[in-house]
């Protein structure tokens, strides 16, 4: 399953419409929070990393994370690809 296929199916509303409507709007507010989220977590990095005694447990915590999201991305790619859905 290319990955390409794997993210569209993760989501069930994809593309977006020529004219501007209700469903546009909605697009460009899911785009915003996105964007801020993407922000909010990269200022929280970089402020951890000002704090110079909380670096190994928040490397540790980043590490976890990290396997926990691949881990994640993985059993949905083998569900999906299997499922076809």
């Amino acid at each position: 399953m290319p990955l390409r296929h794997f993210f569209l199916r993760m989501h069930t509303s994809h593309g977006q419409s020529p004219t501007w409507n209700g469903r546009s709007f909605w697009l460009l507010a899911v785009d915003t929070m996105a964007i801020a989220m993407v922000f909010w977590g990269v200022s929280g990095i970089i402020m951890w990393w000002q704090i110079k005694r909380t670096r190994w447990i928040g490397a540790m915590m980043i590490a976890l994370s990290l396997l926990t999201a691949g881990a994640m991305a993985m059993g949905l790619h083998d569900f999906y690809a299997a499922t076809r859905l």
